[in-house]
This record gives C-alpha cells, sequence and structure tokens, in this order.
C-alpha cells in the first residue's frame, strides 16, 4: 500500500449545509472531530473524543455526536470515511499503476536475493522511483520512464546507479531541467559532446576514449 498523503477531499458548501443551526464554537469542534477520525484510521471513541477537546467536549458532544454513526463502541462520520477509502483507493490505483517499466525492473524479490551487490542497485532503483512518485501527474509516465531509465544506468564497476554518483541531485531541479531541454527540442537528456568537451585525444584506444567521454559527460551533469 502506498504512503497515505496527509489530506482529504473537503466540500465547504456541503459542510455549510450539514452544519446549519452550529454556531462556530460548535462547527469548530466538529471539524477537530473529523481530524480526529482522520487521524485514528477512520473512528474514534467516546472516551477519545472527550481527551481531544477536552473541557469543549461537553459543551457539543450532545449536538455533534448525532453527526456520527456509532456501533456503541466507535464513531465515525460517514462522508468521511467514504473520502478517505476513495483517496485510499486512487493512491493505491497509483502505486500500482505508475511507471511500470519502474515495477518491472525493481521488485521485492530482487532484494531478497543473496547477493549484496544487486540488493544494492535495486534498493538505489526502489529509491529513485519513490522519489518520481510525486510528479507522475506533472510529467507523465513517458516521461519519467525516460528519466529513470538514464540515471539508474549502472557504472562500469556495476555498483551503482547513475544518480548515486551525483555530487548533488534534487529530482524536481533535474526533471525541471529535462523539460525545458525538451521544450528547447534539445536531444535529451544533455548535449552531444564533441572530443574538445570530453578532452580526449583522437589517438587512444576506443575502450579508453569512451571511458573518458562517459567521465566528461557525467561531470556536465552538475554544470
Amino acid at each position: 500500500m502506498s504512503k497515505r498523503k496527509e489530506k482529504f477531499d473537503f466540500y465547504p458548501n456541503d459542510f455549510a449545509g450539514g452544519t446549519v443551526g452550529f454556531n462556530r464554537f460548535v462547527k469548530g469542534c466538529y471539524i477537530d472531530l473529523l481530524i480526529l477520525q482522520y487521524n485514528s484510521r477512520g473512528k474514534f471513541t467516546e472516551e477519545e473524543a472527550r481527551n481531544y477537546l477536552g473541557d469543549d467536549f461537553e459543551k457539543c458532544w450532545q449536538k455533534l455526536k448525532l453527526k456520527f454513526q456509532t456501533d456503541n463502541i466507535f464513531f465515525w462520520n460517514i462522508r468521511l470515511r467514504k473520502e478517505m477509502e476513495k483517496r485510499q483507493r486512487y493512491l493505491d490505483s497509483r502505486a500500482e499503476n505508475l511507471i511500470p517499466d519502474m515495477v518491472s525492473q525493481t521488485t521485492d524479490n530482487n532484494i531478497k536475493s543473496g547477493d549484496e551487490v544487486n540488493n544494492k542497485i535495486t534498493k538505489q532503483k526502489l529509491k529513485l522511483k519513490s522519489l518520481l512518485e510525486p510528479y507522475l501527474q506533472k510529467y507523465g509516465k513517458e516521461f519519467l520512464n525516460e528519466f529513470y531509465s538514464f540515471w539508474t544506468e549502472l557504472n562500469l564497476s556495476k555498483t551503482n546507479c547513475r544518480y548515486m554518483l551525483q555530487d548533488t541531485f534534487e529530482v524536481g531541479k533535474r526533471l525541471a531541467y529535462w523539460k525545458r531541454r525538451r521544450k528547447e527540442k534539445a536531444p535529451l537528456p544533455f548535449k552531444s559532446f564533441s572530443q574538445e568537451d570530453a578532452k580526449v585525444k583522437p589517438e587512444l584506444p576506443e575502450s579508453l576514449r569512451k571511458v573518458a567521454e562517459k567521465i566528461a559527460y557525467d561531470k556536465s551533469l552538475n554544470r
């Protein structure tokens, strides 16, 4: 299950219509009890309400308890429960469908393997995946998959993902840079390299030339 965001939908007009006859004090206590329900896994006891409202409990409970269903032990507001369930379904579906390419590359089964290096790489990929999740709606799956694929490329010794080798790596700023490059119709993720950029001598062996180009490429990411 994905981590729950600390929020739920609030409908001002519905709330106003449902609290006609309540003064501002009672409305404030009502909101407090809704927050208590949210933070108490969707239900609370009368004693929990008493502790939460303190001295205000006796002044408002007789009115407010009518806004909550009860099984004689717990109390819950039906509308809030539905909103909480709706939000959780959304978060769960997003987690299940988020960036399929990432999910297929980073399963929990890999973590259980006995290979320490593979475990390390898998955890690095999972970490980047989790960092990208909040940006799905803003950038879309295709864009994030492209970003993820580039930054999870392994180094030559296959011990670290590319993003782990950077001195700095703020996901939000990196994504924004990629977006700007795309709008400029420049090839992603960064510019191509000339021999001058890479400081590579033509007479170097092919294998060393590629290593030098890669080093220059990586350095450019932090320019």
